[in-house]
């Protein structure tokens, strides 16, 4: 009898332990899915950004290219918008501006020389030009045009002196010859009344043939004498005629010479006037001045007398005091959890954690298509977070943010219970496996 109540009693704590093992398994594991069910924990959507400078740092480039020849800034310098950072060297360019201004000044000089002769103005007038001021030898060549001005007048006039003289002289011709006829024709009429009374005297038989046939000899000289005199004047007023023609195509020639060099002289101002326009630009791009107020950074110009390349970034200008954001990256699955104004807990991960604080910002944009990234091939969307100023006088005395530096983002996107976060990978299977059926 003592043997079966020993078993009797070893079974019954037994059921009473089983029974207390069964009881605390049940409420621990009922008491941990209440928990679970009706505790909230903060949901976020992680991603890994970096600081931005709002507005982007500023590059100073030049165009062409050249050599240092001054350096007035460094590394980490704060300058103003439009402060002169550096000079290149500029011989070449007021070489070249030198030679461009000194073709304008002759060819101008050469315009007032050509107006004037084209007018048949007494003297030349002073040219313009837009953005034009006469050089140091302007007034020389200016003096060299007037002088050609006038030999070439001279010389004008001197051909149309010359043909005048001629006519002139062909007139005096003419009216010499037009009193040689005049005296033959009272020669010519003379003889003629003598022939009519030898006729008569011959008729009465008081005169002999010979005189008459003397009379007619003379009378027929002097008509050929007279027709080679008639002859004579009309070649010399030909010749007349023909040398006011000259005279007229004398300056017609002229005028017309004129024309074309001014025209050619007046293509040739607007090409230096451009060329000019060109040259003064480049000598004015000589000085790279700040695009805007900020500091300097990554200069590459350390030596005076180096050789910078067309394009090349010299330096960047870092705004001063900018606005900064945060360029987030978010995977595609998790970007329908994203939107405008949502809030941000920031973690700036380059910083002594022990001293610096998390920072609250928000989300201004996302981008509205994926970018992928070259070196993974990953797509994701950029989300720029925007952090306040408040926010940012949080951060410990002598932080200073830098483009580049990276930081953890922690979007926010509501309470979820704790059950709901180890359920949702068995439910979302369970559903892939329903669909799959």
């Amino acid at each position: 009898m003592s043997s079966d109540s020993a078993e009797a009693q070893a079974s019954s704590s037994l059921k009473r332990h089983s029974a207390f093992a069964v009881g605390l398994t049940v409420a621990v594991v009922g008491g941990l899915g209440l928990w679970a069910s009706l505790t909230e924990i903060a949901g976020a959507v992680v991603a890994s950004g970096t600081v931005v400078v709002e507005g982007g740092a500023k590059r100073v480039q030049h165009q062409e290219g050249g050599i240092v020849a001054e350096i007035l800034v460094e590394n980490d310098e704060l300058v103003e918008q439009g402060q002169l950072l550096l000079r290149l060297d500029g011989t070449s360019v007021e070489a070249s501006l030198a030679v461009v201004e000194a073709q304008l000044d002759d060819m101008l000089a050469r315009r007032s020389r050509l107006v004037a002769e084209g007018s048949n103005a007494a003297q030349m007038q002073h040219p313009s030009a837009p953005g034009w001021t006469p050089g140091q030898g302007f007034e020389a060549v200016y003096a060299e045009q007037e002088r050609l001005r006038q030999s070439r007048a001279l010389s004008l006039e001197g051909q149309q002196a010359g043909l005048e003289e001629q006519g002139e002289q062909l007139m005096q011709q003419i009216a010499g010859l037009g009193a040689q006829r005049a005296a033959l024709s009272t020669q010519l009429e003379v003889l003629e009344d003598e022939w009519r009374g030898l006729n008569e005297l011959l008729d009465d038989g008081l005169t002999n043939v010979g005189r008459t046939n003397a009379n007619k000899t003379q009378r027929a000289g002097i008509a050929g004498e007279i027709g080679r005199i008639d002859t004579d004047i009309a070649a010399a007023r030909a010749s007349i005629a023909e040398r006011e023609i000259a005279h007229a195509q004398l300056r017609d020639a002229f005028q017309a010479q004129v024309l074309e060099e001014l025209q050619q002289v007046n293509v040739s101002i607007a090409e230096l006037l451009q060329q000019k326009i060109a040259a003064e630009d480049r000598l004015q791009r000589l000085e790279l001045r700040a695009p805007q107020p900020g500091m300097i950074h990554e200069s590459k110009v350390q030596t005076v007398g180096g050789v910078v390349s067309a394009g090349e970034t010299l330096m960047l200008i870092v705004p001063a005091n900018p606005d900064i954001v945060v360029d987030a990256r978010v995977s595609p699955m998790d970007v329908d959890k994203v939107a405008e104004r949502q809030e941000v807990v920031l973690h700036l991960s380059s910083l002594d954690t022990r001293t610096t604080p998390e920072l609250m910002a928000s989300v201004r944009a996302i981008s509205p298509a994926t970018s992928v990234d070259p070196t993974t091939g990953a797509s994701f969307y950029t989300v720029r977070i925007s952090v306040g100023s408040e926010q940012l006088a949080l951060l410990p005395a002598g932080t200073r943010l830098v483009p580049g530096m990276p930081a953890d983002a922690f979007i926010e996107t509501g309470n979820r219970t704790v059950l709901s976060y180890l359920m949702k990978p068995l439910l979302d299977q369970v559903m892939h496996t329903f669909r799959e059926d």
